[in-house]
């Protein structure tokens, strides 16, 4: 039965055929066609279904597949946690010269643990216990390949359970003092951890490195892009899906942490901040004329400000971001090509307000290239050429 069948035979029962009554409906009748409508409609689209057997499943099949797929989306998502953070510690723990006091002590390690139950759901929860050993304990999510604990033979899936003879607990709030524990090292002394690893204990010091101070991880967003805020750096998983190769990526997370390093951030903030004042204070003037503004102007400077240096300071990163990528031992010589496939992507191609356009990076970036190869060539020490070219 066809719909415009279907919705004859309602519009019927419902006595709305188009042509006036001359017999008005009481509303017992009109009650009674309401429930010959409904009863119609449940029968017609009882009668419409697959007009095929495809194969049916049971419950069991259906779990199984479940877990299946919360597995793989479990270990894709570590996979590229992981592949992030190992290209972000090999940038930073090779770069401590040109990040000057923009420095931090490094382990190497993240510590995990599973989640109170109810704060996860069942399936995951599963995975998590089977196939990642997880439980109430503090454990290592990860070890930096360059990093300290890895020289001093950590593993992922130790579990860790004391620092410097303080218990490491599993709990959210557990795992957040242990990483302050971990990171309260100014002097950079040995840090004892105690360990379980297949139910045997050991302790093993860790010597601290020095490290670009930056938090690397994966924001959402589907958008090619990625930011910084001054201490943390975000790359959106539209960015990781577009990047073709790790060195790709470390042009990424370099430019990124370049911004940190250089307080971008702040540059840019104290821009804002005079813009805005200045804007303002034509606010207020205008305001005394008699024009109310609603603090358009004092808007239209902040934005004036953020603008003001935003090219410059993006061009920097650029540079310096090489820089870093070479003494991490990455191949930078595609380093340009990589804006061309950005530009060709919907980037810069032709002007920007606020970043080079892709054709300007292309060139500043190859003759940036050929700039660390001849320093390298002349074995001087690889670092970025200050402003007053000494």
């Amino acid at each position: 039965m066809t719909v415009g069948v279907w919705l004859s035979l309602v519009e019927h029962l419902h006595g709305v055929q188009g042509v006036a009554s001359s017999n008005p409906a009481t509303p017992t009748l009109l009650a009674a066609r309401r429930g010959l409508a409904a009863a119609a409609a449940a029968v017609l689209l009882a009668g419409c279904g697959a007009r095929t057997s495809p194969p049916g499943y049971d419950s069991a099949e259906e779990k199984a597949e479940l877990r299946h797929q919360v597995a793989y989306a479990i270990a894709r998502r570590e996979a590229q946690r992981a592949r992030v953070q190992d290209v972000a510690d090999a940038i930073k723990l090779a770069n401590p010269e040109i990040c000057g006091d923009f420095i931090e002590p490094h382990l190497g390690i993240e510590l995990w643990s599973l989640p109170a139950r109810g704060r996860l759901e069942e399936t995951a929860r599963e995975v998590y216990e089977q196939d990642y050993g997880l439980d109430g304990a503090a454990r290592i999510r990860r070890v930096s390949p360059n990093g300290a604990a890895a020289a001093a033979g950590l593993r992922a899936g130790d579990a860790l359970l004391a620092i410097n003879g303080a218990e490491a607990k599993g709990s959210s709030r557990g795992l957040r003092a242990a990483a302050q524990r971990l990171a309260a090292n100014p002097d950079y002394l040995p840090v004892t951890l105690r360990l379980r690893r297949d139910g045997r204990e050991f302790e093993r010091a860790v010597e601290p490195r020095a490290a670009c101070r930056s938090e690397v991880g994966i924001a959402p967003g589907a958008e090619i892009n990625a930011y910084a805020n001054g201490s943390q750096v975000g790359i959106a998983r539209g960015m990781l899906n577009f990047v073709e190769s790790d060195e790709e990526l470390a042009f990424v997370v370099g430019h990124e942490i370049a911004h940190n390093v250089m307080d971008h951030v702040d540059i840019t903030r104290g821009n804002m901040l005079i813009g805005s004042i200045l804007g303002g204070l034509l606010d207020i003037a205008a305001a005394s004329g008699g024009v109310y503004t609603g603090g358009a102007i004092s808007s239209a400077g902040m934005e004036a400000g953020r603008r003001l240096k935003s090219v410059e300071l993006e061009a920097e990163a650029d540079y310096i971001g090489l820089y870093m990528l070479h003494n991490a031992g990455f191949d930078i010589s595609g380093g340009a090509d990589f804006w061309r496939r950005m530009g060709a992507e919907g980037g810069n191609l032709y002007a920007s307000t606020t970043h080079p356009t892709t054709p300007q990076r292309f060139i500043a970036m190859r003759k940036t290239i050929a700039e660390i190869e001849a320093k390298a060539a002349r074995g001087e020490p690889v670092l970025p050429t200050p402003a007053d070219g000494r």
